[in-house]
């Protein structure tokens, strides 16, 4: 299972560390033309990344 903070968090997830500190995006939505992500432990806000044509 993916983990946040040592955490289990049951949901696919993926961490970016930086110089100050670790991130793990948890992937809310995927398919062929988006991606949606939330930054776990940290906001219930999405980002979402749309396909270029």
């Amino acid at each position: 299972m993916p983990v946040a903070g040592g955490v289990s968090t049951g949901k696919p997830c993926f961490t970016i560390s930086g110089p100050a500190q670790t991130d793990c995006y948890g992937i809310v939505r995927l398919d062929e033309d988006l991606l949606e992500l939330q930054l776990l432990g940290v906001s219930n806000e999405t980002i979402v990344y749309r396909r270029a044509d």
